[in-house]
């Protein structure tokens, strides 16, 4: 008998079954060219759903990267359709910029890159405004480029809701421009949906040149009567006239524009205090003292403003309770308070900052003292709450807020009212 030892086993094999090649291959070939149709004609749907989902359409979101130009140097004839920019406004009643600005200025070339906003531009006394309003349904947000020329600009903007009859938010001061000669300047804005926003810009130092003249007019008046009186008077002025028009001329040195401004503080209330001193002594008469010190008003108003947008120094202000209708009514409430800030957005550290408010007689004002900060470094915000208390109605357009500090050891200070008259 033969060993099996060293040999590898048997194994039994099944024999695959019968398959005709030719009848696979005609059966297959059908289905193959079928689905390879189906795929095909499906295709075109496929690629538009997944389209679809990664870029969401116009209608489902917020447009983006929309752009908006102005060009402040170029006029165009066009005339204001408000009824286009505001469609809520009634023609027989006050618009909500109505004592802010005015939109009846030559209009100024203005283009969007996306249908949905709609814009106008005109121009100012002292500058210009654009008006960009959103009747989607979503918060649009757009890069605003404006040609601007040679200034020193204090930028404000007012939002205004187009679907309600409601007060309009207050102006809200922004970071202030500085343009040295005719270039573009880039801002991103959003406007609300449904709403409106008015963009002022105004050049500072300009409408300081203007104030300021007209305190030099009261003054050569004086002239013919009190020419000793009126040199005394002219001389600070002059001083006060020339740092404005070095700034008007050199707006792009902000470290000269500061000192300018501040020096300029410090003569024009030489000014004040000699036409005092003028009308105590009764060197001038009670009529010029008048005129003077109502043109002063306006120059020292402005000349502070210019100060602050200098500085780059922002103050804000904010309330809880809702606004009446009209805003000169007053509104019953038992308490409310009032948020403000100062916000220094400039290169430059400024002292002795005081955040205060006053209210009319028969309120109550919680803390009773002025918030008071050593100093602001730049970068840095200074904020104070203040609680309102009254038993009778309160006069919203008596409230008001100042803002002060001290820079280069000259006291600057502006007075706001918590809301527009």
């Amino acid at each position: 008998m033969k060993s099996n030892i060293g040999r590898r086993p048997l194994t039994l094999r099944k024999r695959p079954p019968f398959v005709d090649r030719n009848l696979a291959s005609t059966v297959v070939t059908p289905i193959a060219i079928l689905t390879l149709v189906c795929f095909l004609y499906a295709l075109p749907n496929l690629l538009r759903n997944q389209q679809s989902l990664r870029a969401p359409s116009a209608t489902t979101q917020a447009p983006s990267n929309v752009g908006i130009w102005i060009d402040s140097t170029k006029t165009i004839s066009k005339s204001l359709d408000a009824s286009q920019l505001f469609p809520v406004i009634k023609a027989d009643t006050l618009p909500p910029w109505d004592g802010w600005t005015r939109l009846n200025g030559a209009p100024l070339e203005v283009n969007s890159s996306n249908t949905v906003l709609t814009t106008y531009g005109c121009k100012t006394d002292f500058g210009f405004n654009i008006i960009v309003t959103n009747q989607g349904p979503y918060r649009t947000p757009f890069k605003l480029t404006a040609r601007m020329t040679s200034g020193t600009y204090l930028l404000e903007k007012l939002s205004i809701g187009t679907n309600s009859t409601n007060s309009p938010n207050n102006p809200e001061r922004l970071e202030s421009i500085v343009v040295g000669g005719t270039q573009d300047v880039i801002r991103p804005q959003f406007v609300e949906a449904k709403s409106a926003l008015i963009l002022k810009f105004v050049n500072q130092s300009n409408l300081c040149q203007k104030d300021l003249s007209d305190l030099l007019g009261e003054i050569k008046a004086l002239y013919a009567s009190r020419p000793r009186e009126a040199r005394l008077l002219g001389s600070p002025l002059n001083d006060t006239i020339s740092q404005v028009d070095a700034i008007c001329n050199d707006p792009s040195h902000r470290v000269k524009s500061r000192a300018r401004v501040q020096r300029a503080l410090l003569s024009l209330s030489q000014v004040e205090a000699l036409a005092e001193n003028l009308l105590r002594q009764s060197q001038i008469s009670e009529t010029s003292a008048k005129a003077i010190r109502a043109a002063m008003v306006d120059a020292q108003s402005h000349l502070m403003s210019l100060s602050f947008v200098c500085y780059n120094v922002v103050p804000f202000i904010s309330f809880e309770a809702d606004m009446p209708q009209p805003v000169e009514e007053a509104i019953h409430v038992k308490s409310t308070k009032v948020h403000i800030s100062l916000n220094n957005l400039g290169d430059q550290t400024i002292v002795n900052v005081k955040l205060g408010i006053t209210t009319p007689s028969g309120t109550l004002v919680l803390p009773k003292e002025a918030a008071v900060f050593t100093e602001l470094s730049p970068g840095q915000k200074a904020s104070a709450d203040f609680d309102i208390q009254s038993d009778n109605p309160i006069a919203w357009k008596e409230i008001r807020v100042q803002f002060s500090y001290f820079a280069q050891r000259t006291p600057v200070h502006i007075d706001l009212p918590v809301v527009r008259k």
